[in-house]
């Protein structure tokens, strides 16, 4: 999975989900909630995590 607006990484049971639009201060917009949305749907399909952390 590749994405514009956040950095999405699984590790040791945890899934982690980083808004990156550090040039207008990591505002969001409807393809960053969207992007939030396939990430976090991802994590819910995978039975090795446990936690999603969203920052």
């Amino acid at each position: 999975m590749t994405f514009e607006d956040i950095i999405y990484e699984k590790r040791g049971g945890i899934a982690k989900i980083t808004i990156n639009r550090p040039e207008i201060y990591n505002a969001l917009r409807t393809q960053s909630f969207e992007e939030i949305a396939a990430a976090v749907r991802d994590a819910a399909d995978d039975d090795e995590v446990g936690v999603i952390v969203i920052t």
